[in-house]
């Protein structure tokens, strides 16, 4: 059947606008205010020259992965294992504090296939990995990169293996969108100008909950990181973005609730275009740890997503939508003005504005929640019913002296 689209006549944004607001009876309704993302947009605004920001990324599909702190190289061994015969295909290991033994940790996987991102807190641990790595499978590693340590840069500066910008710690302690993209697009830009090589620079994003934003978050990403390789000359065909969802609005009393949030937030980064998800579990910071049954579902999430939704088959499938492009556009703006002030600082000088200012942002999302503005079913409103406590977090990570920001941690208090 063939439609003629000559019948439908073009509507008139004023008679809409004034028919939602006559439905809603509230003149707000179409103005987006959020004072924490510094975003204010008026949805109805007539702009026939709003541009678009599509995906650069010529790829569909992203990895899955799964992580994995290590206590023992034995057990972790086991473990990897078994997530890669349910589907992973990217490794993201936390060395904790500890020297693996790396032959162990690595039994019967196989690395010249799959994908492996490192995580390293000690020089100690950097030696005994070089040790270990052989040529032909540097470039199936990743290292990941605080951005106010690049040491790990220098010491494999000479190898091929890539290098993964961390933003996910400073969301988990409750940056904003602009201060997250500002800093990695800054240590992005620090890394380049060693490695001399965009095809070695990767980005890990936090994924949050508000799912519009953080589409266009990581569309931003993209177009910022664009504009700083052609200011440099450089051409890189496709950016690798791990999204990292975390524990912020996570409940360990409501594991039903984290399922449907883990799945909408993994739903928007895969909307806006990551090459990488993964999905932690609840369990990974309470006391007695992920159980396989927290693993197996962050993995099924993925699955589902990819075999049932069929979000590996579309590219940036939210590419001209007009609230989409507006936010990504002011995200934009917002975090490459936050790049420019940081540049002309120091990294001491960096740091520490920087940590101020995440301070503030931090305060007003713990205000908003404890004063009832920031709802959360199952933490602050319509709790699970359960006095089980056989669960509690205890092994909460900190990043720039400040805690992971965990909602239901502060409603215990």
């Amino acid at each position: 059947m063939k439609i003629d689209l000559t019948k439908f006549e073009i509507p008139n944004i004023d008679s809409w606008r004034n028919q939602v607001l006559k439905e809603v009876k509230d003149e707000n309704a179409l103005a987006y205010k959020n004072e924490i993302e510094n975003i204010d947009i008026d949805i109805s605004a007539k702009n026939n020259n709003q541009p678009s920001h599509a995906s650069f990324n010529s790829k569909t599909d992203w990895d899955i992965l799964s992580s994995f702190v290590i206590y023992d190289s034995l057990e972790s061994n086991a473990s990897i294992l078994k997530c890669l015969e349910h589907g992973a295909n990217h490794i993201y290991i936390d060395l904790n504090r500890i020297i693996p033994k790396w032959e162990i940790l690595f039994k019967d996987v196989l690395i010249d296939i799959l994908h492996i991102t490192i995580s390293f807190h000690n020089k100690q641990q950097i030696d005994s990995f070089k040790a270990f790595l052989k040529k032909e499978h540097e470039a199936n590693f990743t290292i990941c990169i605080d951005p106010f340590d690049l040491e790990p840069v220098d010491a494999f500066l000479e190898t091929s293996v890539s290098f993964s910008i961390d933003g996910f710690s400073v969301e988990q302690i409750g940056a904003s969108t602009n201060q997250q993209l500002s800093l990695i697009l800054l240590c992005g830009d620090w890394v380049l100008q060693k490695c001399k090589n965009p095809n070695r620079i990767k980005f890990q994003i936090g994924v949050g909950s508000d799912f519009l934003i953080e589409v266009s978050k990581t569309r931003a990403l993209k177009w910022l990181w664009q504009h700083i390789l052609s200011k440099n000359n450089y051409v890189q065909k496709d950016l690798y973005i791990l999204g990292i969802t975390g524990w912020t609005n996570k409940s360990i009393k409501d594991p039903h609730m984290n399922l449907l949030r883990q799945t909408t937030e993994g739903l928007s980064a895969i909307c806006g275009g990551v090459s990488g998800l993964l999905i932690h579990s609840a369990g990974e910071l309470t006391k007695n740890g992920s159980k396989w049954f927290d693993r197996r579902m962050s993995l099924n999430i993925s699955h589902i997503l990819k075999e049932e939704s069929f979000l590996s088959k579309v590219s940036d499938p939210l590419n001209g939508s007009y609230v989409v492009e507006m936010l990504t556009h002011q995200i934009i703006h917002n975090s490459w003005d936050t790049f420019l002030d940081l540049q002309e600082n120091t990294l001491e000088e960096i740091k520490t504005t920087y940590t101020a200012n995440i301070k503030m942002i931090r305060d007003l999302r713990i205000n908003n929640f404890l004063n009832g503005e920031k709802q959360l079913l199952g933490i602050n409103i319509f709790k699970h019913k359960t006095d089980s406590r056989e669960e509690e977090w205890e092994l909460t990570p900190s990043y720039l002296n400040f805690s992971y920001l965990i909602y239901e941690n502060l409603q215990e208090k």
